[in-house]
Protein backbone atom coordinates (compact mmCIF):
# COMPACT_ATOMS: atom_id res chain seq x y z
CA UNK A 1 0.00 0.00 0.00
CA UNK A 2 0.88 3.62 -0.28
CA UNK A 3 2.46 4.88 2.66
CA UNK A 4 0.53 5.91 5.25
CA UNK A 5 -2.23 4.09 3.57
CA UNK A 6 -3.60 0.65 5.21
CA UNK A 7 -4.30 -2.48 2.98
CA UNK A 8 -7.89 -2.77 4.36
CA UNK A 9 -9.59 0.80 3.49
CA UNK A 10 -12.89 1.14 6.02
CA UNK A 11 -15.00 4.18 4.55
CA UNK A 12 -14.81 7.10 4.65
CA UNK A 13 -11.85 7.06 6.92
CA UNK A 14 -9.98 11.04 7.39
CA UNK A 15 -5.72 10.11 6.78
CA UNK A 16 -2.82 12.15 8.41
CA UNK A 17 -0.73 11.67 4.94
CA UNK A 18 0.07 9.36 2.28
CA UNK A 19 3.18 9.66 0.99
CA UNK A 20 3.86 9.03 -3.32
CA UNK A 21 5.37 9.93 -6.42
CA UNK A 22 3.26 12.29 -8.89
CA UNK A 23 2.30 10.00 -11.82
CA UNK A 24 -0.92 12.22 -13.21
CA UNK A 25 -2.15 15.47 -12.84
CA UNK A 26 -5.61 16.06 -14.45
CA UNK A 27 -9.83 17.13 -14.18
CA UNK A 28 -12.06 14.28 -13.79
CA UNK A 29 -15.46 14.33 -16.29
CA UNK A 30 -17.26 15.97 -14.08
CA UNK A 31 -14.35 19.07 -13.66
CA UNK A 32 -12.99 17.62 -10.51
CA UNK A 33 -8.94 18.61 -10.15
CA UNK A 34 -6.70 15.33 -8.98
CA UNK A 35 -3.13 13.92 -8.67
CA UNK A 36 -3.02 10.53 -9.02
CA UNK A 37 -0.04 9.00 -7.05
CA UNK A 38 2.05 5.28 -7.56
CA UNK A 39 0.28 3.09 -5.34
CA UNK A 40 1.81 -0.33 -4.41
CA UNK A 41 -0.43 -3.06 -4.78
CA UNK A 42 -3.00 -0.81 -6.15
CA UNK A 43 -3.61 1.22 -9.50
CA UNK A 44 -2.51 4.36 -7.69
CA UNK A 45 -3.77 6.87 -5.51
CA UNK A 46 -6.40 9.30 -7.04
CA UNK A 47 -6.64 12.64 -4.54
CA UNK A 48 -9.26 15.19 -5.51
CA UNK A 49 -8.73 18.83 -4.73
CA UNK A 50 -11.02 21.74 -4.62
CA UNK A 51 -11.02 24.14 -7.77
CA UNK A 52 -8.63 26.85 -5.61
CA UNK A 53 -5.90 24.40 -5.60
CA UNK A 54 -5.34 24.08 -9.24
CA UNK A 55 -2.81 26.83 -9.68
CA UNK A 56 -0.70 24.39 -6.72
CA UNK A 57 -0.98 21.72 -8.70
CA UNK A 58 -0.41 23.01 -12.27
CA UNK A 59 3.29 23.84 -10.82
CA UNK A 60 3.53 20.46 -9.26
CA UNK A 61 6.17 17.81 -11.67
CA UNK A 62 5.30 14.53 -12.74
CA UNK A 63 7.44 12.06 -10.28
CA UNK A 64 7.66 14.52 -7.22
CA UNK A 65 7.16 12.79 -3.87
CA UNK A 66 4.64 14.28 -2.38
CA UNK A 67 2.38 14.51 1.30
CA UNK A 68 -1.02 14.80 1.03
CA UNK A 69 -4.22 14.36 3.35
CA UNK A 70 -7.87 13.85 2.72
CA UNK A 71 -10.59 11.61 3.23
CA UNK A 72 -10.96 8.03 1.46
CA UNK A 73 -13.96 6.90 -0.04
CA UNK A 74 -13.59 3.84 -0.94
CA UNK A 75 -11.05 2.15 -3.69
CA UNK A 76 -11.69 -0.09 -7.15
CA UNK A 77 -8.40 -0.22 -9.21
CA UNK A 78 -7.19 2.97 -7.36
CA UNK A 79 -7.76 4.31 -3.84
CA UNK A 80 -9.94 7.58 -4.17
CA UNK A 81 -9.50 10.44 -1.84
CA UNK A 82 -11.41 13.30 -1.62
CA UNK A 83 -11.27 17.16 0.25
CA UNK A 84 -7.17 17.01 -0.19
CA UNK A 85 -4.66 19.50 0.81
CA UNK A 86 -0.66 19.51 1.01
CA UNK A 87 0.22 19.80 4.69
Amino acid sequence: APIGLPYEIPKPTRIPGTTGAVTEIGVDVFGNPFVMLAGGEFRGVRCFFSVQEVPGLASLPVGQTVIVKGRVEGKVTNVIVRGCVFP
